[in-house]
């Protein structure tokens, strides 16, 4: 059986030094694998290197694409999420509904498709009310849902249609995060 995650002899060097040295792993599908290992030994770098965030040498496969340029890695994006280290980083665009449709967008969504698809995810979570606010204007809490599993699969297309992964998805959501988001009574 093929590796789900293949890494050959990958490096990455970032300022004269190497952050990752011709570093070779490989992960089965239910395998289950822990980065650990003191700060800047490398383990966000080979993360951002998996999903193509950070140039690097060597061969990379993931779900059975070899990943050699752009176009490939946003096939790798469409079903491996990248969260950032600081939740601060990870809302960037200046709405709400801006943020929420970068990932649909990127990957090749016309602007109306990922509007109304990101709208519907917003109005079904029940936070339609928060689509124009400013993403840096939102209290810890309320930039704590956008942070979250349901809008970690904004990146992958077949979420959006509110399919049984995504009903699922949102039923384990909302049963046990303290910042699920509640429909409220009128």
């Amino acid at each position: 059986m093929k590796p789900l995650l293949s890494l050959d002899r990958v490096s990455v060097s970032r300022d004269g030094r190497n952050v990752l040295d011709k570093l070779s792993l490989s992960l089965a599908a239910g395998e289950r694998l822990a980065l650990i290992g003191d700060n800047g030994v490398g383990k966000t770098t080979l993360l951002r290197t998996i999903v193509g965030l950070e140039p690097a040498s060597g061969e990379i496969t993931a779900f059975g694409i070899n990943c050699r340029n752009e176009s490939d890695f946003r096939k790798i994006r469409a079903k491996a999420a990248y969260l950032f280290q600081d939740p601060d980083d990870q809302l960037f665009c200046p709405t709400v509904i801006d943020d929420v449709a970068f990932g649909p967008l990127n990957l090749g969504l016309s602007r109306q498709e990922a509007m109304e698809l990101s709208n519907g995810l917003l109005h079904d979570l029940g936070l339609g009310h928060l689509a124009g606010r400013i993403t840096h204007h939102l209290s810890g809490g309320k930039s704590g849902w956008f942070r979250s599993p349901p809008f970690w699969p904004c990146s992958r297309k077949y979420c959006f249609s509110m399919s049984r992964q995504m009903r699922w998805m949102k039923s384990i959501w909302n049963g046990c995060s303290p910042f699920s988001p509640r429909k409220r009574s009128p």
